[in-house]
């Protein structure tokens, strides 16, 4: 159950839209990977794409992505 969640949150997140949400300078790559994390246990999906497609865009080079 839990590896199909994962396929469905991966499907969502390669085709939904693009998203543009402001990042201010002091909030990290873990912090947005603790907010994904939080929103993914409480089955908040939509807020696991807007941290996930962060973390994504703005810290490409890190462990998190």
């Amino acid at each position: 159950m839990k590896l199909i969640k994962y396929f469905l949150l991966s499907c969502l997140l390669l085709f939904s839209p693009m998203y543009s949400y402001q990042v201010t300078p002091n909030q990290t790559a873990y912090e947005f990977f603790t907010l994904a994390n939080h929103a993914f246990e409480k089955s908040e999906w939509i807020e696991v794409i807007k941290y996930s497609k962060i973390i994504i865009q703005k810290f490409p080079n890190t462990s998190f992505t």
